[in-house]
């Protein structure tokens, strides 16, 4: 997962909003990447790319 979330922290500095990796997901070791537009916002918590996410696109993933 460091160096997806090296990855993310490297294109911050652009101005692009980049959410961090879920370190209970595959990482770079993944089979399987599935890309998704962005993470729900929901508050101010730290957003993570996660199949755990509420949102209903994580929703149906499972």
């Amino acid at each position: 997962m460091t160096a997806l979330n090296c990855y993310a922290e490297g294109l911050r500095p652009q101005g692009r909003d980049v959410p961090w990796f879920d370190p209970h997901d595959g990482g770079a070791a993944a089979r399987c990447l599935i890309l998704l537009e962005r993470p729900a916002r929901i508050g101010d918590a730290p957003r993570f790319v996660s199949c755990d996410n509420p949102a209903p696109a994580q929703r149906n993933l499972r």
